[in-house]
């Protein structure tokens, strides 16, 4: 809205104005220059309709300029490029008509030309301190001891001064520093023949408070100094926020307990040739033995030769085109250098980069590799033994048995893993099955002899030798001592 606003200030102002940008060859020399703006008075002033100008060249809306003396193409090309400003008054042969104009750069290979009709009464002082006025930049003019001797109404809108106080002060009052006031009088007041100067800078309030701003100031030919003057508080906040977050995410990136590398995605991120390394963390480096600087700009083809067997890159992509993150589990990664386990997690940063978060989990599968045989082993082992061995929960059901269990009880598997340690006792056993299981629990191991009846009716005694594993695992390793007992029967008997 503010930016309308403007514009519809300038093309109500008497003043014509057109802002211009210069074409230069390979030599850095001008050539030609494009309309980018102009208001109604130029149109008016000129009778160049706007719509027929801008964004055309000068020698197209004006053909023959570059061979009229004097050469604008290279006057106002030089100005622009210097950063110098100059007046001209005369007759236009171009518009038939008396004018007065100033033109002046306000960054350099662009330059603003404001213009009047010179039969009109106003002169182009009066004609300059109303466009000053229209102007949406505080205007400050200030001699060369930094006195400030001029000022636009909108000086001070956002300091808080007066216009009387403004004219009152040194432009230096309103930095915040010694060393700022130091370093703009080395760089404004130097007595260089620079003629424009662009300055960004904290300054304070009428209040005490910091606020920003950035000037574009323009020495003038009797030595004054004009600074247009924008506040960009709100800007540099913003970007300060930025800046903090980013460093908040550096930091972060940096001491993640993961391995984790940033790529730039070229192309349509379909060949590990197209995944650049942007940046790695201190636990990439330590896990892959180099330093940072000698892997950034690095592909990831270069970086892991086999890594299209290893079979990330069509995840990489997967989350390049969605978005979407996805768990890249413990695989195998192998080449002429190494042989390791990564897990992945992958996810899309922003529009052209993807980040991977690695572990190298190498150790971690070698032992489960080899626990998992252990168990294999160890399962073997608890099947073939000859115990009959049952594992029962914290509610005292049976949750696994061995096969020799199956064969003294005439029960299959499935059928014992509906049971629990009532199931087989005998009915008339002097210790029933919930309370030896209680002392188990209570004491962690107990060994008892029990009578128990299999499947088919025979009654058998058992001796049982139980121990806790855990809250929810309770161990017993039973032997039937049927026929020993027998014998003592049948020996006391003889």
């Amino acid at each position: 809205m503010k930016e309308q606003f403007y514009k519809d200030i300038l093309d109500k102002s008497p003043v014509g104005y057109a802002y211009h940008k210069v074409l230069i060859d390979e030599n850095n020399m001008p050539v030609d220059f494009v309309f980018l703006e102009v208001n109604e008075a130029f149109s008016r002033l000129t009778g160049l309709k706007r719509q027929e100008t801008i964004g055309r060249k000068a020698t197209e809306v004006l053909p023959g300029i570059e061979k009229r003396k004097p050469n604008w193409i290279k006057v106002y090309g030089e100005l622009a490029l210097s950063g110098a400003e100059r007046d001209f008054e005369g007759y236009s042969n171009t518009f038939n008509a008396p004018y007065r104009a100033k033109a002046y750069c306000p960054e350099k290979g662009y330059f603003i030309l404001i213009f009047v009709d010179a039969s009109k009464e106003k002169s182009l002082e009066d004609e300059m301190a109303e466009f000053y006025e229209i102007s949406p930049f505080e205007i400050y003019k200030f001699d060369r001891t930094g006195k400030i001797i001029g000022i636009n109404s909108k000086a001070g809108r956002n300091s808080g001064y007066n216009r009387i106080e403004l004219l009152d002060m040194n432009i230096t009052d309103f930095l915040v520093s010694k060393d700022s006031v130091k370093n703009f009088e080395r760089q404004v007041f130097s007595g260089s023949d620079k003629k424009e100067y662009n300055w960004e800078y904290p300054y304070l309030t009428k209040e005490g408070h910091t606020r920003y701003g950035r000037c574009t100031i323009v020495r003038q030919e009797d030595g004054n100094f004009v600074g247009f003057t924008n506040d960009v508080t709100d800007y540099y906040m913003s970007m300060q926020e930025e800046e903090n977050i980013k460093q908040q995410y550096k930091k972060l990136f940096e001491n993640l307990s993961s391995a984790a590398i940033i790529y730039d995605v070229k192309n349509d991120g379909k060949n590990a040739q197209d995944y650049i390394v942007a940046d790695i963390n201190k636990v990439g480096c330590k896990i892959e033995n180099i330093r940072k600087k000698e892997v950034l700009g690095m592909n990831l083809k270069k970086f892991r030769p086999k890594v299209e067997e290893f079979g990330i890159i069509e995840k990489f992509c997967s989350v390049y085109e969605t978005g979407k993150p996805i768990h890249f589990p413990p695989a195998l990664y192998s080449d002429r250098k190494e042989k390791r386990y990564f897990e992945n997690d992958i996810f899309k940063l922003n529009k052209t980069q993807i980040v991977a978060l690695y572990r190298d989990v190498t150790q971690f599968m070698q032992e489960h590799a080899e626990l998992d045989e252990n168990r294999k082993m160890l399962d073997s082992y608890l099947q073939k033994a000859p115990y009959g061995i049952f594992v029962a929960n914290a509610e005292g059901k049976y949750k696994d048995v061995n096969e020799e269990a199956q064969k003294m009880s005439g029960y299959s598997r499935a059928e014992l893993l509906t049971m629990d340690v009532n199931s087989l006792q005998a009915p008339d056993t002097k210790i029933p099955g919930y309370k030896s299981f209680s002392m188990l629990k209570e004491k962690g191991a107990i060994e008892i002899e029990k009578d128990y009846i299999k499947k088919d009716g025979e009654r058998r005694t058992w001796y049982l030798r139980a121990a806790k594993v855990n809250d929810d695992n309770y161990v017993g390793f039973f032997r039937d001592i049927t026929a020993e007992k027998d014998h003592i029967m049948r020996c006391k008997l003889c």
